[in-house]
């Protein structure tokens, strides 16, 4: 855990020397290291929720600005940090549902 606190700092102090339009004050590796992990001791130092909302720039209570411009934007967002799926599992292949069948009792 200490570990990924150290690594959460790093990535944040390389996210704010980040340039360009929309340069967040939390990195993509940092937020999927703290959130991966359940980092409780790194979202306290962020300040909690509140600190979370401020370093991606959005908003508790209005999430972000669904049809705006700017760092506030679903796209400014989905540009920064990717689109927020998962991705798809290819189906099981015949041979597989087959050998699952095979093995019920």
């Amino acid at each position: 855990m200490a570990e990924a606190a150290d690594n959460l700092k790093l990535d944040m102090k390389m996210a704010s020397g980040a340039q360009g339009p929309f340069a967040y004050s939390l990195s993509l590796e940092a937020l999927n290291a703290l959130n991966g992990e359940k980092d409780q001791q790194s979202l306290e130092k962020l300040g909690g929720v509140h600190g979370l909302a401020k370093a991606l720039d959005s908003d508790l209570r209005d999430g972000l600005d669904e049809h705006g411009v700017g760092q506030r934007s679903v796209q400014a967002h989905r540009d920064a940090f990717g689109p927020n799926k998962f991705p798809e599992k290819p189906p099981p292949n015949f041979f597989a549902i087959l050998l699952d069948a095979a093995q019920d009792p």
